[in-house]
Order: structure tokens, then C-alpha cells, then sequence
């Protein structure tokens, strides 16, 4: 870890695509690890993680931040994540569990920092967005972008014969079908790639809330709602609609299938659970007041 935070300090002003391997290896890196005799070192190496991060995000050649904004996205919503082990369950655990959990470090401990940098890249994105720019983001196009259904496939409807059924399903294809689908759309003006970059970093944050450590779901939610408001504005109502129902109302009912599954898991995060609701309703209700007024 010392020898890659110093090549970065050495070079930082050539390295280009070479941010790529830099980022792979961050993410390789193991998230939990047995403690040192003092500590010390092993809080070096997050700082020095950090620092690394820090001379991305704070590079000034938009290029450069271009070509390796997808690993940096990915490698940021690892250390959100954490190492996996739910602490929702501390309250449970007897007392020879947390002796020997007092021996291992995660870094949990960067998961707020973390964060902080995904809303700075985003509003990096913003800046880029609408500036005049051909920069291309290196891997945006491998990010696929998703589009829930409005209704449950393979659940026939109880007031149709199959032969109505089937002649619903035909008329409904062929009004469809010469109608582009918002994913598309969005996919058709994404010229640079910006858009899909924003999206998954959106698509991850949603999807490590109910991962995270549970004492950073409210901070992770603060977060994502921070992005989610300001991408009315930037990009504008299409995308940030497109976001909401195709990413974030999945997002609740996932948490709450995870709930059903796991009622310990839900009783710790149930209070989270309610948080996240209502800055749903708040979200939903200023997007209705602020697109009402928007032409198309």
C-alpha cells in the first residue's frame, strides 16, 4: 500500500489511464484484516487509501477524471459497503463473538468518506454536464441501464378470457412498440457516456443501502437524497424520473423482501426503513410541484 500511495505522489501529474489498475488494485485490497500489535499501520493504510482518492477527485484535467470515473465510482462504493459482515446483529452476539470481532478492523472507518466523495463526483459530473465537452468516459458503455416494468409479467388478469387476453397483449404491443423506452432514450443523447456514469453511481448507492453497515444507512440515505435533489436541475426531469422509478422505489421494495426474510434484520433497520420513506415523500412531492410546470 505504501509503494502505490507513493508512485502516486511521484507521478500523479502523468498518470492518466494508468488510474485504472490503480483503483483495481484498491478494490482487491482485503476490507477486513487482522489488527496489527498497535494499530498503527493498519490506520496508515486507510489514510493513504484516502489520500489516493483524494488526488483523483482533485485533479483539475477533466480527461484524466474521464477515463477512470467508472473504477473510482466502483471502488468508492466498496469501502461504503464495508466488509460485508452485517453490524445489525451486534446487540445479539454473546460475549466471546465480540472478543474476537474486537481483534479484526474493517474499514468501516471510510465509509463516510466514502461518501462525501461520491456527492463530490456527481456534482463533478454536473459540471461536466453542462459544459460543452467531447470528453468520453472510458467503460460507461458496459453500464446497462435498467427498466422496471410497471406491471407483474406472467400474472394473468382475472377478468380476462385467455383469447381477450391475448388480443390486450397484441393491441398492447403494437402501441408500444414504436415508442421509446426511457432507458433508451436517455442512452440515444449520452454521446459521452456521462449520463450511465451517473446512473451507476446512483444504481450503487441504492443497492448498498441495505448493505452497509447499519449505523451508516442513515448517512448513505442523506447522500443519495443530497444527489437525488440536485439532479432535477442537472441533467433535468428525465433522468432524474427515470432515476426515481427505475432505482429508487426498487430500492424500498427490495429492503422490504430482504425484511421478510430476515425479521432480526428488519427490527434493526426498520427505523431506517421509515427515514428512507419519507424522504421519498419529500422527494416525490417537490419533483410534482417543480416538473408540473416544465413543458413535455
Amino acid at each position: 500500500m505504501t509503494t502505490l500511495c507513493q508512485l502516486v505522489e511521484t507521478h500523479l501529474s502523468s498518470i492518466k489511464s494508468g488510474w485504472r489498475p490503480i483503483f483495481s488494485a484498491l478494490r482487491n485490497m482485503p476490507v477486513v484484516s487482522r489488527k496489527l500489535t498497535d494499530g498503527v499501520q493498519q490506520d496508515r493504510r486507510g489514510h493513504q487509501i484516502l489520500d489516493i482518492l483524494s488526488a483523483f477527485l482533485t485533479n483539475k484535467n477533466s480527461s484524466v477524471f474521464a477515463s477512470a470515473a467508472v473504477q473510482c465510482i466502483q471502488t468508492l462504493l466498496v469501502f461504503v459497503r464495508g466488509s460485508g459482515v452485517n453490524d445489525c446483529y451486534e446487540g445479539s452476539r454473546s460475549d466471546s463473538e465480540s472478543n474476537a470481532n474486537n481483534d479484526v478492523v474493517t474499514v468501516n472507518d471510510m465509509c463516510l468518506p466514502a461518501l462525501e466523495y461520491l456527492l463530490s463526483m456527481s456534482k463533478k459530473l454536473a459540471s461536466i454536464y453542462i459544459m460543452p465537452s467531447s470528453l468520453v468516459f472510458h467503460g460507461s458503455h458496459a453500464v446497462r441501464l435498467v427498466e422496471h416494468s410497471s406491471e407483474f409479467p406472467g400474472t394473468p388478469s382475472p377478468t380476462l378470457s385467455p383469447i381477450k387476453q391475448n388480443e390486450s397483449a397484441n393491441r398492447k404491443q403494437k402501441t408500444q412498440s414504436p415508442t421509446m423506452t426511457s432507458a433508451a432514450s436517455i442512452a440515444s443523447i449520452d454521446d459521452t457516456g456521462v449520463l450511465r456514469v451517473w446512473f451507476l453511481l446512483l444504481e450503487g448507492l441504492t443497492k448498498v443501502v441495505a448493505q452497509c453497515p447499519c449505523k451508516f444507512q442513515p448517512q448513505t440515505l442523506e447522500v443519495l437524497f443530497d444527489i437525488l435533489r440536485s439532479i432535477t436541475t442537472v441533467p433535468g426531469p428525465h433522468f432524474s424520473i427515470y432515476v426515481v422509478t427505475n432505482l429508487l422505489l426498487p430500492m424500498l421494495e427490495s429492503w422490504v423482501e430482504r425484511g421478510n426474510r430476515d425479521g432480526s434484520y428488519w427490527e434493526s433497520t426498520a427505523g431506517n426503513f421509515k427515514h428512507a420513506c419519507g424522504l421519498v415523500t419529500e422527494l416525490v412531492v417537490e419533483e410534482l410541484g417543480q416538473f408540473l410546470s416544465v413543458q413535455g
